[in-house]
Parts: C-alpha cells; structure tokens; sequence
C-alpha cells in the first residue's frame, strides 16, 4: 500500500523522492530488527509524511499516548547516559514515575525502567551488525547504549536474545 502511494505521490524526476526511496528502504532493512511497535511507529511517521489517510475509525492520539511517544522519545535522546533513570525521564515531563509509569503499562506493556533497559538492548542488538560500528568492540558497544557492566550487559542480551552479543554479531554478518 505504501508503494503504491509512494508512486502516486511523488515524481522520480524530483529531488526529494530519492530521498523518500532512501528512508523507506532503510525501514525494510532495519524492521527485522525493531520491535512491533517501533515498527508501528516508523510506518505512521512515514505514512504522515506521504499524506496517507488515517484508517476509517482511527482515534487521534490521547494524552496518555502523547506522554508514552514523548517518554520513549526522551530514553531514545539520552539512552547512552549511564544515569539515566525512571525518574529522571518522569521529571522531565513534569509528572510522578508512579504515573508514567502506570502510562506505559497501558499503552505499551511495560514500566519505564523496562522501557529503558529493552531500548539499550534493542540499540546494542542494531549497533553489533551495523557496519558502521564494525571496528568497536562488543565493550564499547555496550558503554555506547549506557551499559557500565560488559558482564552484566552480555549477560542481559543473552536473556533477551537467546545469544551472546559476539555470536549474535557473527551469525548476523556472516549470512
């Protein structure tokens, strides 16, 4: 569907469509590795941006989804800092971590600390087979997402995806 409209809506001849062919071909690459719901999120965003009506019945976004999209926005930009906490992102929207976090239950299944520790694993798990990081250590990777403990991240990966993060890189840039 997005296809189709992408070529309804854009002339190959123009400027900005190798730049639209570009972001949506980077979502195909990238989707195997993104959760169900960031893979949500970048298909609305790309479909915002190519004018695609909303589904019959769609609801417009609510305060309770307003503050989820702003919370994990805010673990995204600071997701390297070591420090960084449940609280400290309940600070910045100005509301109790009981509330955000009673936020994110119910819009995405998860407490805000979960939220933070699945985004560092779900970065680490991009960055290991991106090969732009292919001459950084699996360490520095680790500290890279905000990680302080190597064992303790190897140890968290390995629970979440069922490898070491060596052998997650391996298999991934060897097939």
């Amino acid at each position: 569907y997005l296809e189709q409209r992408t070529a309804e809506r854009f002339d190959p001849d123009e400027p900005g469509a190798m730049l639209v062919r570009t972001v949506l071909l980077g979502l195909l690459e990238t989707a195997p590795f993104l959760e169900q719901d960031q893979r949500a999120a970048a298909l609305t965003v790309i479909a915002q941006a190519l004018g695609v009506p909303k589904p019959p019945g769609a609801a417009f976004l609510d305060e309770v989804s307003w503050r989820a999209r702003t919370a994990l926005a805010c673990i995204d930009s600071e997701l390297a800092d070591p420090s960084l906490t449940a609280s400290r992102v309940a600070q910045v929207q100005g509301i109790s971590r009981r509330r955000l976090d009673e936020i994110l239950l119910k819009t995405a299944g998860t407490s805000l600390s979960a939220q933070i520790w699945s985004r560092r694993l779900q970065q680490a798990a991009t960055d290991l087979v991106d090969p732009r990081y292919a001459s950084r250590t699996v360490t520095q990777i680790a500290f890279g997402v905000g990680f302080e403990d190597a064992a303790h991240f190897t140890r968290a990966f390995k629970r979440r995806y069922h490898c070491t993060p060596r052998e997650w890189r391996n298999r991934t840039t060897h097939n």
